[in-house]
């Protein structure tokens, strides 16, 4: 007997089968309402001819938690943030029975064939919608100042900028990478409003904490539609306008609270990537490339978006590019597992990309296990993948596994340590593009012979491949925020190394003290680090000739809202608690150099380590007593690795920065063959 919660006979009744040789999808035919019923029907469409239609982009929300929305004269659950949704643009609409696309509905979520179908053309539904809509959710905590405000400092900036130069503004879009830059050119505006006052800035934070900016599938939803608009509560605004705000206010302003240093930088990075795609669109004759599948993902993943299916992170960006490794992928929910999906992506950049890709593995601690091979195998995409899914079939779909097995994860959910788990929201180490003397980098592997091949997938999941072991580690150390000051912190490294016999000199032994905890590299404000140089280590000898003050009251923490953010004020309160100084004017005079490198060492999230010849190094969070620091040809950076038997297999900890053996220092060694597990 048929039920109103039996999807699959509602799309036989009302629209039948999908044809997928024609492109076809569902449209929902939204009908004007003044109650809170939502009425739709829903059609079927090629998108060979698509009619004019909206598409809708938002988060599902709480599944348990529906509400019926009226399809086909008869009650269709959906969750109550879509028909929250449903519910403003039925009132908004211009005309009656406006046609929208939502996946919820659209697509037989039960259905894997289908679902996988659709997804292959998720990239083409929202390209070819007349315009997308951002449901960012209910009015709430003061939305609708937020949102007014916004555009009015829009039409501020707008106004002020085409006095200027009309073109500036798409200029500083393009040029988001050069923060510097953009920076001096806006400190010479007037802005022309208050903080706190005209902007309320709790507020915007609020609307930029949004469950939406953290969705995987958000990032295409928004870079390959023509035409967005932003939709809260009842409030509407053009994308565009944050285009012209968030730039704009993130470089004047910078990081102060309550504006978090991760919120601005993922929305920064997905106005950057629409207006990149827009231009791809817009003019075929662009010289901007197409940015890699591998990229795409990475870029997700350090940002910490978040989906459902961690094989989400791969499928969600293939709309985005068509470059050699997405041609090769192929969406299917029913018979591809996390652990087939993760290694596919895998073996198919290690041919094209080459050790490239290690750059994204990080083997991570777990805590209370033994470290024997089975155990490190697991992931916490496994489990979080089982509280997602309840059923057998879908335990079974998403990971492998027999959940009836009770070490089903264990021995099962089973990723080699040389294959990227892309849920893993670590920071990678930026590449160094210069050497101390500001020299174009090389490579750590430069005095290392060609290989031919470079590697070969061998049985049961191993990776083979050549490699010259450098160095082991001889001791880990603790965290920054392991001791009361910055200034301890150093102090101890200095003691550390003071009889190194690779830093012989004091310049050496201080550059190997500030330059190895940010790996080289310093983080300004948004994007992109450089190298540093030595005006950005201007602070070392302070530290290490003060000894901090017994009394300050010091707290460090892991979480974004510990990085020091921009604003003079927040800089000076923050930095004095994680610096001690002898006199005022010392602080102030270092303030530039302190702030972009508290950025740069907060923000990694690594760990310190000495090795038996005494280099000082930064590795994975997981780097261990006694693991081997080896150097693969071709390879930019060394990498950490752990042997796990007497049969010469290794798990891959990671990459990592040695201090020293950055730039081809390493003279070329005999070679020998390493199998990754």
């Amino acid at each position: 007997m048929e039920t109103a919660f039996d999807r699959a006979a509602v799309y036989r009744k009302y629209c039948g089968a999908l044809d997928y040789a024609q492109r076809e999808i569902r449209l929902l035919r939204v009908h004007h309402s003044d109650n809170q019923e939502v009425v739709c029907d829903i059609s079927t469409v090629s998108l060979n001819e698509p009619p004019a239609y909206l598409a809708l982009s938002y988060v599902w929300g709480d599944p348990s938690d529906t509400k019926p929305l009226v399809l086909g004269g008869r009650d269709f659950p959906v969750t109550a943030n879509l028909k929250a949704a449903l519910m403003i643009i039925s009132r908004q609409a211009p005309v009656e029975g406006t046609m929208l696309w939502a996946d919820a509905v659209c697509i037989n979520q039960a259905d894997m064939e289908e679902k996988s179908r659709q997804v292959n053309i998720m990239g083409e539904i929202y390209r070819q919608a007349t315009e997308t809509i951002v449901w960012l959710g209910p009015e709430e905590s003061e939305s609708k100042k937020a949102v007014g405000a916004l555009k009015r400092m829009s039409d501020w900036i707008i106004e002020q900028y085409n006095k200027k130069d009309p073109g500036l503004l798409a200029w500083m879009l393009r040029n988001i990478a050069d923060p510097s830059y953009m920076k001096r050119l806006i400190d010479g505006l007037d802005f022309g409003f208050e903080i706190n006052h005209e902007i309320p800035l709790e507020p915007i934070t609020a609307l930029f904490e949004r469950p939406w900016w953290k969705r995987v599938w958000t990032i295409q939803e928004v870079a390959l539609s023509s035409q967005v608009y932003i939709l809260c509560g009842s409030e509407r605004m053009p994308w565009e306008v944050l285009e012209n705000v968030a730039t704009v206010l993130t470089m004047k302003l910078g990081f102060s609270p309550p504006l978090d240093h991760f919120t601005m930088k993922n929305i920064l990075e997905i106005l950057s990537l629409r207006w990149h795609y827009r231009q791809l669109h817009l003019d075929d004759k662009a010289t901007l490339s197409r940015i890699s599948l591998i990229d795409l993902i990475s870029m997700s993943r350090i940002a910490g978006y978040k989906c459902t299916d961690p094989r989400d992170y791969v499928f969600g960006m293939l709309g985005m590019t068509e470059d050699a490794i997405a041609k090769r992928i192929t969406v299917d929910y029913e018979k591809s597992t996390v652990r087939t999906v993760f290694m596919h992506v895998a073996k198919l950049s290690l041919e094209t990309y080459g050790l490239k890709v290690f750059s994204h593995c990080f083997l991570e601690p777990q805590p209370g296990l033994t470290s024997t091979v089975e155990d490190r195998y697991i992931k916490d995409d496994a489990a979080e993948a089982v509280k997602s899914h309840s059923s057998k079939e879908t335990h079974q779909q998403v990971l492998g596994t027999d959940p009836s097995h009770p070490d089903s994860i264990t021995t099962s959910f089973r990723i080699p340590s040389w294959v990227p788990r892309w849920s893993n929201s670590r920071s990678q180490l930026e590449s160094t593009t210069q050497d101390l003397d500001g020299k174009p980098f090389k490579g750590a592997s430069l005095s290392l012979p060609d290989v031919k091949p470079l590697l070969e997938f061998g049985s049961h999941d191993t990776l083979l491949l050549k490699g010259v072991f450098l160095d082991q580690v001889a001791r880990t150390y603790a965290m920054p925020y392991e001791r009361p000051t910055l200034n301890d912190w150093f102090q101890e490294l200095a003691l550390m190394i003071q009889d190194s016999s690779v830093y012989l000199s004091e310049e050496q032994k201080r550059n190997a003290l500030w330059r190895t905890p940010c790996a080289n590299v310093i983080s300004e404000a948004v994007r992109l680090g450089r190298t540093a140089t030595q005006a950005d280590g201007r602070f070392i000898d302070v530290l290490l000739t003060h000894k901090a003050t017994e009394t300050a009251e010091i707290q460090y923490s892991k979480d974004s809202s510990a990085i020091p953010g921009t604003g003079k004020e927040h800089v000076k309160s923050r930095l004095r608690l994680a610096w001690s100084f002898p006199k005022p004017e010392m602080f102030e005079e270092l303030e530039v150099c302190m702030r972009d490198y508290a950025f740069s060492i907060f923000s990694l999230d690594w760990k310190i380590y000495i090795t038996r010849k005494g280099y000082l190094g930064l590795g994975p969070i997981s780097t261990e007593t006694g693991d081997q620091i080896c150097i693969f040809p071709t390879a930019e950076k060394p990498h950490i690795l752990r042997n796990v038997d007497d049969r010469g297999r290794h798990l891959l900890v990671g990459e990592t920065y040695v201090h020293g053996l950055m730039n081809g220092e390493l003279q070329a060694s005999e070679m020998q063959p390493i199998t990754l597990i």
